[in-house]
């Protein structure tokens, strides 16, 4: 899995950002031991780091991945702070900002669940 990540990320080579945002897109398309396996990857990724405590837009508790703001951000930009519950590895949301509360999966472009 880490091979695949670093290989195929969006960015130029050791874009941590693209490495965070394409860990994410992946996740949310995984199934738990997939994404089991892509946070073990992740863990490879040399400044990808692990939040035991954080906690999402709706306060729900989980473990976040976060990565330095990238070089030529503002000077107010924060790190972002991906949050997934502990235990099935489903995406929650984002320290400090939004949610997912629902998802699901359907079969046309704008139709709703």
């Amino acid at each position: 899995m880490y091979g695949y990540l670093n290989k195929n990320h969006r960015g130029g080579a050791g874009n941590v950002n693209a490495m965070g945002k394409d860990a994410l897109a992946l996740t949310t398309s995984f199934r738990p031991q997939s994404r089991a396996a892509l946070f073990e990857a992740a863990t490879k990724v040399p400044e990808l780091k692990v939040v035991e405590h954080a906690v999402d837009g709706a306060g729900r508790p989980g473990i976040g991945i976060t990565w330095p703001v990238p070089k030529r951000s503002l000077a107010s930009a924060k790190p972002t702070v991906l949050v997934f519950d502990a235990t099935s590895f489903a995406y929650l949301g984002v320290a400090d900002g939004g949610a997912v509360l629902t998802s699901a999966i359907v079969d046309k472009v704008n139709q709703r669940p």
